[in-house]
């Protein structure tokens, strides 16, 4: 039996519905398991950040953690009101929500990347003008892809008003789901630079931890849970392959990518914060200290901009464990000791 226009307008709207429904239902399935599994490691480690974090003064490292600790709070709301709450939003309040969930995943991830930067320069143990070039670089290179993303990000938070479907499904929000261009474009280059940077901070975590393991003695897996190793390797690993989806859209593309931006707005920060707690609670004696100087309250400098304890300096006892060192803090101390030797 034929079916009328008006029959078939309706079938084809329940079978759109239907197909919708499914794929975003896994989608938001997908994202509640990231934000409870967040929660649920913000609640198992508050009692951690009040003893560790919380004391220390505003510096660096403290503002750092509460960014990447907190602002992914933020962004738990705002992906919570785009979710089915059978509510409908004006456009303009949509395009607010978009921004929101861009300005704070992009916050949230920064933050993240300059903590596991600083945390690689405290076990490498080098000077810090190469810290300042490194932020220098890293700085350059977030800002430029946030710029080539600015247009992308402005042409997605556009809205329009509710339909029969988004009512129907409980969502809020219509998007226009149109981009010029240029904005594609920019999404490309920046896709580029965010692959380009992801690589080279993972390389420079293997470079930092394949040094710290050729110069200590012990086993590899011992130096890796001390240094706080695994959560590197995750880091930059759900960074890499985040990037990677991006740039050359491996397997089926847009799909992989939605699916990969949870674990990043989500994990990354965690393994962040993770990262900072556990360096504080490292066993190298100079790691501490030099987290310490870089991040919080800060030591008394030397002559070459490195920060020292003051506390083992004042006391003239030898500086110990220099095998855990880093290596440019052990440099130091070997050439601080041939010049006490050629002057005596």
């Amino acid at each position: 039996m034929a079916l009328s226009p008006e029959e078939l307008a309706e079938f084809i709207y329940l079978f759109n519905m239907s197909i919708t429904l499914e794929v975003i239902i896994y989608l938001d399935i997908y994202r509640v398991g990231f934000i409870s599994a967040y929660i649920y490691h913000y609640l198992a480690t508050f009692a951690e950040e009040v003893s560790s974090i919380w004391p220390q003064r505003w510096r660096t490292g403290k503002v750092l953690f509460v960014i990447a600790r907190y602002v992914p709070m933020a962004l738990i709301v705002l992906l919570v009101l785009e979710m089915r709450v059978w509510v409908i939003y004006t456009p303009k309040a949509c395009e607010g929500i978009s921004h929101g969930v861009h300005i704070t995943s992009k916050l949230s991830c920064t933050a993240a990347e300059l903590v596991l930067l600083l945390c690689l320069h405290a076990l490498l143990g080098a000077r810090r003008r190469y810290l300042v070039l490194m932020i220098a670089v890293y700085l350059g290179l977030t800002l430029g892809a946030i710029g080539l993303l600015v247009k992308i990000y402005s042409e997605e938070a556009r809205a329009l008003p509710a339909t029969r479907l988004d009512r129907d499904l409980g969502y809020p929000c219509e998007w226009v789901g149109e981009f010029s261009p240029a904005a594609i474009r920019g999404r490309i280059m920046a896709s580029y630079v965010a692959f380009t940077k992801a690589v080279c901070i993972a390389v420079f975590a293997l470079t930092v931890l394949y040094i710290r393991y050729r110069t200590q003695a012990g086993s590899l897996i011992r130096v890796i849970r001390r240094d706080g190793g695994a959560y590197i390797f995750a880091f930059t690993a759900i960074r890499l392959a985040h990037t990677l989806i991006a740039a050359f859209g491996v397997g089926r593309g847009h799909e992989f990518y939605s699916f990969s931006v949870p674990a990043l707005n989500f994990a990354a920060p965690s393994l962040a914060c993770r990262l900072l707690l556990n360096m504080q609670q490292s066993e190298d004696p100079d790691v501490q200290t030099r987290v310490t100087s870089i991040m919080f309250e800060g030591g008394g400098p030397d002559h070459s901009g490195e920060s020292v304890n003051e506390e083992e300096d004042m006391s003239g006892e030898p500086k110990g464990r220099i095998a855990y060192a880093g290596i440019g803090q052990r440099r130091k101390l070997e050439k601080e000791s041939s010049e006490i030797s050629d002057s005596v």
